[in-house]
Order: C-alpha cells, then structure tokens, then sequence
C-alpha cells in the first residue's frame, strides 16, 4: 500500500523477538554487505533511515515525505507513483517494514538472508557470508578484494 497523497510517515520500530534473537542491526555491515544487493541501494538507504528514525524515537517519530525523499536523491514530485514509494513497497515486499494502518512499522534488526536470497549474490559474497555467519566477521570486507583469504578459483 503506497502512500502517495500524504504528506508525512510516522515510523515506529517492529518488534519481534525471534529476529532480534538471530537478525542483524540494521545499522551495521551485515545490511550493506549481503542485504544491498538483495534490496538495491534505494531501498537500503531508506531502511537505514527508518531504522535509525526508529531506534532514536522508540515511540515513534513522523517524517516529512518530501525532505525524506529529496535527503535521498529521489525528488518529491508528489505523482502517482513516487520513487519514494516504490522504495516501501520494496522494504514491504522483503518484510523489512509493514504498514499497521497509518504506522510504519521498521524492523531495526534484519533477518539474515534466506537460502533463496544468498544464491543470488555473487560467488565473492556467498563466501563472505559463510565466513560471516561463522562469527569471523572482521575478514568479511576483505574477503571481498584479498585474493590470498579467497581465490577467484574458489568463486
């Protein structure tokens, strides 16, 4: 459900314990190394918006559409369909945000990516991400570009 007409979102944060358990800050490494490529960068700077709107205002906070939308390169034509919106509904597609009536609900912690979802990545990635979920977080970046911790004969 777009929100194309109104002016403002209010944004609270989605609780839910399982994937507060097992997730991922939605403001850490985790979303920009393995959730990018799966969200699209649109989509990913809007969830770190409403996540971080989230986590400062547990009550919930309203947001200007507009200067939310210009803050992130989108322009605020106010038309049917705004690149603003299709960016929620991309965060809705993925369940990282829900619309309860006129509420936003955020996830501040992000599920870890589904099989399905994995497979899509690059092979340099899908290799990251094991070494992540291993808890050897620090080499995941690297293992991006260091040709000595991945060859691309593994990929």
């Amino acid at each position: 459900m777009t929100r194309t007409g109104t002016t403002h979102e209010f944004v609270v944060p989605w609780r839910d314990p399982v994937i507060e358990r097992i997730g991922h800050d939605a403001l850490g490494d985790y979303v920009e190394l393995f959730w990018l490529g799966i969200l699209g960068p649109t989509a990913t700077w809007l969830l770190r918006r409403f996540a971080y709107i989230a986590v400062t205002h547990p009550d919930g906070a309203s947001v200007d559409r507009a200067t939310l939308a210009t803050s992130l390169g989108l322009g605020g034509d106010g038309g049917r369909s705004t690149a603003l919106d299709r960016s929620v509904q991309r965060l809705e597609m993925f369940g990282i945000v829900r619309r309860v009536d006129d509420v936003l609900a955020t996830r501040t912690v992000i599920p870890p990516l589904s099989v399905r979802h994995l497979t899509r990545l690059p092979a340099r990635l899908q290799i990251a991400h094991s070494l992540w979920t291993e808890n050897d977080h620090s080499p995941a970046y690297e293992a991006l570009i260091d040709d000595r911790r991945i060859s691309d004969e593994a990929c």
